[in-house]
């Protein structure tokens, strides 16, 4: 199962599914939480720690719903002025 992460203006989804082959996934579950601050602004993550916290709340929501601890995420992030690097982390989400 994959969990992906879409930060918007107004809220954080997060949707979980599986890959069938190469061209296709097939949603599980998806869920949503608006954001009650200006934690994102025009698309633009102002307030990590804020953000940090409702992706853990919304993968919360999604392991209740497919009764499975979520454990291998990807986020995905846009803007202006993203830059890409490979890292590992040892915290868990």
């Amino acid at each position: 199962m994959y969990l992906d992460w879409i930060s918007e203006r107004e809220a954080l989804w997060g949707t979980v599914g599986y890959r069938v082959g190469t061209d296709r996934f097939v949603v599980i579950a998806q869920e949503s939480i608006e954001h009650t601050t200006r934690a994102v602004i025009d698309g633009q993550i102002h307030d990590i720690p804020t953000v940090a916290d409702t992706i853990y709340k919304v993968k919360e929501r999604l392991e209740k719903r497919v009764r499975e601890p979520l454990s291998d995420v990807s986020i995905a992030a846009a803007g202006r002025v993203l830059k890409t690097k490979a890292r590992q982390s040892p915290l868990s989400v």
